[in-house]
C-alpha cells in the first residue's frame, strides 16, 4: 500500500481512538485530498465527505460562509501553505502543518479559536496501533 494512503488509514484511526467525531469531511476538489478524505472518512466510520471549492486557498473569512454550508463541527482535507497559514490566523500559533498532519481546534468566538493539539504523522501513526 502507498505511503499515503497509509498515513491516511492512521490518521483516520487515530483520530477515531481519540473520539473525535466530525459532522462531515469537507475536502478540497484536488483528487489527492479528495482520496485522502474519504480513507479518513471510512475509518471514522463512513462520516460523510463533501468536497467545497473553497480549500482551494482557504482563508480565514472564508471560514463562516463555509460552516454556513456544511456545519460547525468539520473536518478539513486541503493544503499547505494555506493551513499553516490558517492555524496561525484562527488561533495565533506559529505552526508549519505537517503533511499528514492533524490538528484539533476549539471555537472561541467568531473566527477565533483554541489550538487544542497539533500531530504529526508519526504520533498519528503511533496512537492508531502503528509503528
Amino acid at each position: 500500500m502507498p505511503a499515503g494512503r497509509r498515513a491516511a488509514r492512521a490518521t483516520g484511526r487515530a483520530l477515531a481512538a481519540l473520539k473525535i467525531a466530525p459532522q462531515r469531511v469537507v475536502t478540497s476538489p484536488y483528487p489527492r485530498a479528495s482520496e485522502t478524505a474519504e480513507l479518513v472518512a471510512h475509518e471514522l466510520g463512513g462520516v460523510q465527505v463533501v468536497e467545497d471549492a473553497a480549500l482551494l486557498g482557504i482563508e480565514v473569512d472564508d471560514l463562516p460562509a463555509l460552516i454556513e454550508r456544511h456545519g460547525d463541527d468539520l473536518l478539513l482535507v486541503g493544503h499547505d501553505p494555506d493551513f499553516s497559514v490558517l492555524v496561525s490566523a484562527l488561533t495565533g500559533a506559529r505552526v508549519s502543518f505537517p503533511k499528514a498532519g492533524a490538528a484539533l481546534i476549539d471555537p472561541v468566538a467568531g473566527t477565533r479559536g483554541e489550538l487544542r493539539w497539533l500531530m504529526r504523522p508519526r504520533a498519528l501513526a503511533l496512537i492508531a496501533g502503528g509503528s
